[in-house]
């Protein structure tokens, strides 16, 4: 709840700010006026410039003329170097890449002609930049390096900053995210210790994002908050634009959907203030998406078209491949679908001729999803394991797991079930260490900040230790001024207290290694516990794919039917210990957390129905005796709803709700709006398994089954929990 009320405050937070400068701004054309001489005009512009180009391109641009055309004109080309910085800044943050790039290296070569080391490392910096955005990574590379290196002659720790940050940008364009985090991290490191506030709201950014691409989604949120509150409230609008961008498209991922599309809508708003075009295509496809999760499917397209041509006249070859991706998909679902293909084979040429590898393996991936929904089984196959062999070079787990997945159906058309399990085992596999990586990333970094406490702590300990010591000696010397026999007792009474102190220590030592020793045997029987409930979990998704791949050759309709109501049994189960394996509680089960994820999956099955549902269990929680019958429960009576309550093509409300009663027991409510209960219909007949089952399971919870009618139909149980009962 608190991260939902922070995340509604940024849309406020993204206009507060936005002319907290204004004042400096002010105060420094004051000072250009009243200067003596055009050295010290220049000396306040340069200032000047950096401040306005923050807030309005256009406007900074005009004072760079000026100062170039001042500049020259008494021959100072510190200043020329100075001002000629600011406008490649503001060529790059206009669109303007090639003009961008050649400007940073012109400047680059002045800067280090005049001996301004530090602005020869920043114009490296931004000649790395733009030549990334321009799909160039080897270039990038060589600037990044050289940026690096005249700031370390020049003893500049800033600009080495920005050299890391350029590095960063160029391993996670390439999918290598650990080697990106490491340049981030170090660059964090640097500018904490010399309070670059600028730098650490950036690298804040560029952390977030790497957690976003691994799927660290809370790890990214808590940086790309970090962030956005530094540039609110030092008026980066700039950097507001992206932080939002970044916010919006996690709670897209979260299904807020309206939420994200509101922030995305507001960052908007901040370009068409600063003319900083090079966010708008990013922002345009984020909008586009958002539009069609929220049902408006005219206007996602129109974004995406939007983002396109942005990117075309931007030069931006990496928001370009994104944007025919995201038309290419547009007409996969909505046709025509002949309109798919050549986007993304041109998406594909545009990611080669840029060395953009993870690209590349998510272009494999989508002419594999378009070969296989147009039955071409080799085409998908070959396309399928070249994003495959592109995604372990990397390890890029999530094109990877999309591979296999895609292969183990491909092999199960085929009925080369062997090559069909395998690849789902692999595929499960890889699902499962995207998670377990993520983990235990957390975990160490956790185990190192424990460390660092424990240090800072022994030394803490040290401090005051020295501190009593030193006291104690000045004491000791005045006494034994007075009287030696008294500093005689004293140093007794001080020997005394030393050993009694180290006594107390030996034995808070013995209880604190008696603790350590209890705690470990109790993570090591955790551990235990959540590997048997991953396995359990394992085997359950197993057999569920198995029937799912049975399903294809199956021809019958009852016999489909029959297949797919026992798989979701299987996933009833398999989400309890799915959740018991993720979850800090081994003993209890979130019951609105797994009946939203239930739910979910009966959904995914009965897709082609309208049917709206809603789960109140807010708060309820059970064992795993209670949880596994009730879950079964509910699987058989929603279902039921689906398959009876409605005809074709209705739209209809499904609800689940559980309440304590005042006894201890619960009751369960599953009710439809549906045509109600009618016994005696062959339907009622041909589920009498289904029906059985609820009968059973109700009594293993020693409850008891009502069915009514009432603007539908309603099924209350009234039961004990396991451990209610034990």
């Amino acid at each position: 709840m608190k991260k939902l009320i922070l995340l509604s405050l940024l849309v406020w937070s993204a206009h507060y700010g936005l002319y907290s400068q204004t004042a400096e701004i002010d105060s420094l054309e004051t000072l250009i006026q009243q200067a003596p001489d055009d050295t010290s005009k220049l000396k306040n512009l340069v200032p000047l410039i950096s401040k306005v180009r923050r807030v309005d391109l256009n406007r900074g641009m005009a004072l760079v003329e000026k100062g170039l055309t001042l500049s020259q004109e008494i021959g100072n080309d510190e200043y020329t170097c100075r001002i000629g910085l600011e406008k490649a800044m503001i060529l790059l943050n206009s669109g303007k890449t090639d003009l961008a790039l050649e400007k940073s290296l012109e400047m680059g070569s002045l800067c280090e002609k005049v001996d301004l080391l530090n602005k020869s490392g920043t114009a490296y910096f931004l000649a790395s930049n733009v030549s990334l955005s321009k799909g160039n990574p080897k270039d990038a590379m060589k600037y990044a390096q050289l940026s690096i290196k005249k700031s370390r002659e020049g003893d500049y720790t800033y600009g080495q900053v920005l050299g890391l940050k350029a590095l960063g940008d160029i391993a996670e364009g390439q999918g290598d995210y650990v080697k990106a985090l490491a340049h981030y991290q170090e660059g964090m490191v640097i500018s904490k210790e010399n309070n670059f506030g600028s730098q650490i709201m950036v690298l804040n950014n560029n952390l977030g994002i790497t957690y976003d691409m691994m799927g660290m989604n809370d790890k990214a949120l808590g940086h790309y908050i970090e962030a956005e509150e530094y540039a609110d409230k030092n008026g980066e609008r700039d950097g507001q634009i992206s932080f939002l961008a970044n916010i919006a498209d996690i709670l897209g991922m979260q299904g807020e959907y309206q939420k994200a599309y509101d922030i995305s809508m507001k960052a908007l708003e901040i370009v068409s203030q600063t003319n900083n075009k090079r966010e708008v295509p990013g922002l345009l496809s984020q909008l586009g998406k958002l539009s069609g999760q929220l049902g408006d499917t005219d206007k996602e397209l129109d974004y995406y078209q939007q983002a396109r041509a942005l990117s075309e006249e931007l030069n931006n070859q990496r928001a370009l491949s994104f944007s025919l991706d995201n038309l290419a998909n547009y007409y996969l679902r909505y046709g025509p679908k002949s309109k798919a293909e050549p986007l993304f084979l041109e998406s594909l040429r545009i990611r080669e001729a840029i060395d953009f590898k993870p690209g590349i393996s998510k272009s494999y991936n989508n002419l594999a999803e378009y070969y296989e929904a147009e039955n071409q089984p080799n085409r998908a196959i070959r396309y399928y394991s070249q994003a495959e062999q592109i995604a372990k070079e990397m390890n890029y787990q999530e094109e990877l797991r999309n591979s296999y997945s895609g292969l183990a159906r491909m092999h199960a058309d085929r009925q080369n079930y062997k090559e069909a399990y395998a690849y789902q085992s692999q595929y499960l596999i890889v699902k499962d260490s995207i998670w377990n990586e993520n983990r235990n990333a957390e975990i160490a970094r956790m185990e190192v900040q424990f460390d660092i406490k424990q240090k800072e702590n022994e030394i803490a300990d040290l401090e005051e230790d020295r501190r009593i010591l030193q006291e104690s000696r000045k004491k000791d010397l005045r006494i034994r001024q007075l009287l030696i026999a008294s500093a005689l007792l004293l140093g007794l009474l001080l020997f005394s207290v030393i050993w009694w102190a180290r006594s107390i220590k030996k034995k808070n030592s013995i209880i604190e290694e008696s603790r350590r020793q209890v705690s470990q045997s109790l993570l090591e029987k955790e551990t235990l516990l959540k590997e048997i409930h991953h396995r359990v979990k394992n085997n359950l998704q197993i057999v569920s794919s198995l029937l799912n791949l049975q399903t294809r050759h199956a021809t019958d309709d009852q016999t489909i039917s029959t297949i797919r109501e026992g798989q979701s049994r299987v996933q009833a189960m398999s989400l309890i210990h799915n959740q018991l394996y993720q979850s800090e509680k081994l003993h209890m089960i979130d019951m609105q957390d797994y009946l939203s994820r239930l739910i979910q999956n009966i959904n995914t099955m009965f897709h082609e129905h309208r049917i709206s549902t809603e789960v109140d269990a807010e708060g309820v929680e059970f064992d795993i005796d209670t949880a596994m019958p009730l879950g079964l429960i509910i699987n058989e009576l929603v279902t039921n709803s689906y398959k009876y309550a409605f005809a074709k093509g209705e739209e209809g409300l499904i609800k689940i709700k559980i309440d304590e009663m005042e006894n201890g027991s619960y009751q369960l409510m599953v009710s439809d709006n549906g045509k109600g209960f009618d016994h005696g219909t062959k339907e009622s007949k041909s589920n009498s398994l289904g029906l059985r089952l609820v009968s059973i399971l109700t009594k293993q919870l020693n409850g008891e089954v009502n069915n009514m009618n009432k603007d539908g139909a309603t099924v209350l149980i009234d039961f004990a929990p396991a451990q209610m009962a034990a």
